[in-house]
């Protein structure tokens, strides 16, 4: 027997296609006219598509899709292979029923997963132990919710892990806060990881719990220093059907306040740091930290060192303050630079001036004797400037950081210039003062001239 739709064999007495699905006792149709185009006979099985969590484990091997089989029905429920000619019709009468049609059946639930089948054993397990020892069951479950799965001993595994020096558990547990505004680039686990410092001897001292709050009192020590923290649990649901999870409110981390080492290099426990441009605020795990502002050629660096335990909801940030000098070699830099600077703009300064231009200090006083006559008569280019002896300089650097030069003993320039007739010669003098700002990057040092 045939198919009429797309012409495969059919062994005796069946009632559907298996290729096509048409029923055997549809209408005839000439081939390809059915409801369903016939396959390709050259075309493999169909392929299933991609798993979505073949993205995450690269290694998970795709189960084929299951076949698909076809769910008859004509009036009535008709098991496959158990409908036959005639059927179909009620007895004694002629009226003709309506040929059967085919449903597709629903692809059957693939089975779950290794990982899947031993958690729902396990489950299982749990579930046949409770209804086996009844009343005794659930005293099983309450003792395992607090001997095992209790809030206390999430917050003991969460500063375990502090305790052991395995962040990335602890933060599993429960990502710490920040204090708003500061600054996260020490919370990077090359920085964190690297206190020579731990917490120990953690112990939940007391808990609370009120409906689905749990208040946890806790104690640990870091660098031979006692402390306290309370933590609070919150219950989300179960775990393994039946025993209670609960969810750690994360602790806020303490915050240390950084003055900027201007002009230096910043390590912390030696692992390079650069400064945030915007905040001053760090944030810090728990632990011990040494700040270096490391020396170089014209500023001599400083350490800082401070340790940390969770935040203290009523202390004040922790305030560090690099002690940073300036070096005798930064102070004759300065002094060459200016000497040089105030040679060259004698040079350049031809015009008649009665102001200082371009951060050089050569013009005429309007205020002295003959400061407005000289402004007058002196012809333009003639202006020859000297200096006669250089101001003394002094360096400074102050609490924020900023570096400053100013004159405490000011020089001497001279000038000569002619007459607009050119009938005589006008000469004079004047103070030497200078001041301004330095700037140092490494080896470079820039100076401003107020």
């Amino acid at each position: 027997m045939k198919c009429q739709n797309c012409g495969l064999d059919l062994l005796q007495g069946a009632v559907g296609c298996p290729r096509c699905g048409v029923s055997v006792v549809a209408s005839v149709m000439p081939p390809g006219a059915g409801p369903y185009p016939p396959p390709d006979p050259s075309a493999g099985p169909p392929a299933s598509p991609p798993s979505a969590w073949s993205a995450w484990q690269p290694g998970l091997q795709q189960r084929p899709a299951a076949p698909v089989e076809p769910v008859w029905q004509a009036g009535q429920p008709v098991e496959p292979g158990v409908l036959t000619a005639g059927q179909g019709q009620p007895a004694g009468g002629s009226q003709q029923q309506p040929n059967p049609t085919m449903v597709q059946a629903a692809p059957p639930a693939l089975p779950p997963a290794p990982a899947s089948r031993k958690s729902l054993i396990r489950a299982g397990v749990v579930l046949a132990l409770v209804l086996a020892l009844g009343g005794g069951g659930w005293w099983f479950i309450d003792w395992q919710n607090r001997s095992v799965y209790g809030p206390d001993q999430v917050a003991l595994s969460y500063l375990t892990a502090f305790q052991e020096g395995d962040l990335a558990k602890a933060v599993g547990i429960a990502t710490p806060k920040t204090t708003p505004g500061a600054s996260e680039v020490l919370l990077d686990p090359k920085v964190a990881s690297t206190s020579p410092a731990r917490i120990t001897d953690v112990k939940v001292v007391h808990t609370t719990i009120t409906g689905d709050t749990a208040t946890l009192d806790t104690t640990y020590s870091l660098a031979g220093e006692p402390h306290t923290l309370t933590l609070t649990a919150v219950k989300d649901g179960k775990q393994k059907f039946v025993f209670d999870k609960w969810r750690l409110e994360p602790p806020t981390l303490a915050t240390v306040v950084l003055a900027k080492p201007v002009g230096l290099t910043t390590t912390v426990n030696g692992q390079a740091f650069t400064p945030d441009e915007s905040k001053t605020g760090y944030a810090l795990m728990p632990g011990t930290y040494e700040f270096t502002a490391q020396s170089t050629k014209y500023l001599a660096g400083d350490k800082q060192s401070v340790t940390v335990a969770f935040a203290d909801p009523e202390a004040a940030p922790r305030q560090l303050g690099f002690n940073i000098t300036i070096t005798d070699a930064l102070v004759g830099e300065v002094r060459a630079q200016v000497a040089a600077k105030l040679t060259q703009c004698a040079v350049d300064t031809t015009a008649v001036l009665s102001a200082p231009a371009n951060g050089c200090p050569f013009y005429i006083l309007a205020t002295s004797s003959t400061g407005p006559q000289a402004l007058n008569d002196i012809a333009p280019g003639t202006m020859r400037w000297s200096v006669e002896t250089q101001p003394q300089i002094e360096v400074h650097r102050a609490a924020d950081g900023a570096i400053t030069f100013t004159t405490v003993t000011s020089g001497k320039r001279t000038y000569k210039a002619t007459s607009k007739d050119g009938s005589s010669e006008w000469s004079g003098y004047g103070p030497l003062v200078i001041s301004g700002t330095v700037q140092v990057s490494g080896d470079q040092v820039t100076l401003t001239y107020s």
